[in-house]
């Protein structure tokens, strides 16, 4: 999507949205309708499933715990769990792993946000390699911030950046920290050195083994403390 020019990114929302209002194309289900979310699904939205689900008139809303976008897999048994008791007609409520929520009460909270952490042990070391995984520039970085979807991080040494549009770049950088390895897309990058991008989440294991070590306090603890001037004053320019 990163590589998409002006024109087609345009088109990509454009279908995205008609395919989200259904309702000048064939309407809304009117039978029973069971619309599932993962917990975390962060490319369709909790919010934006429970959008669909209020305009359905006769809709159950489910939400899979610890889960993404792709809940079927990540949490089979409790998919199959649900699917199979609302197939049978039996109450969905109790699944175990599974939360029966009201959409428009979803819809009347707040956004979900996810926690951000600080590492216990900050330093970590990040990479640019070429297609072909040879090396092309690396620097120690400090974690400043991160969560299981990304991160923000600063360069100690901000100029082996200089002359990389790193935007640009799709599959070629990663993150080195004690016991993890993640790839990573940078979308923000300032002369100082702060980069913040999203992870690839693109192995299942390394996944969850990366979501138990965010709830390990020997390795990341939630954010309590202020930000420094420099971050504060760069996240109000870029109203993040």
């Amino acid at each position: 999507m990163k590589q998409l020019n002006e024109n087609e990114r345009e088109r990509y929302k454009i279908n995205g949205w008609r395919l989200y209002d259904t309702k000048g194309l064939i309407g809304f289900p009117e039978c029973e309708t069971l619309v599932m979310t993962g917990e975390y699904d962060s490319f369709t939205l909790p919010s934006e499933n429970a959008e669909f689900a209020s305009r359905c008139p006769n809709a159950k809303f489910a939400l899979v715990e610890n889960a993404d976008h792709l809940p079927q897999l990540e949490r089979r048994e409790e998919s199959l769990n649900l699917f199979s008791a609302f197939l049978r007609g039996d109450s969905i409520e109790g699944i175990e792993g599974v939360r029966v929520l009201d959409p428009n009460e979803v819809l009347a909270g707040d956004r979900r946000r996810s926690e951000r952490y600080v590492a216990t042990h900050p330093k970590a070391q990040w990479r640019l390699l070429t297609h072909e995984g040879e090396l092309l520039a690396q620097s120690v970085a400090e974690i400043v911030d991160i969560n299981f979807f990304g991160c923000l991080i600063k360069l100690k040494e901000p100029s082996v950046i200089k002359g990389y549009n790193l935007e640009d770049l799709d599959n070629q950088i990663t993150l080195h920290h004690p016991e993890l390895v993640l790839g990573m897309l940078v979308f923000e990058q300032t002369n100082e050195g702060y980069l913040r991008g999203i992870f690839k989440h693109g192995n299942i294991e390394a996944a969850e083994h990366f979501r138990e070590l965010l709830d390990n306090e020997d390795y990341f603890a939630q954010i309590q403390h202020q930000r420094d001037e420099e971050l504060l004053a760069w996240e109000k320019e870029l109203a993040l």
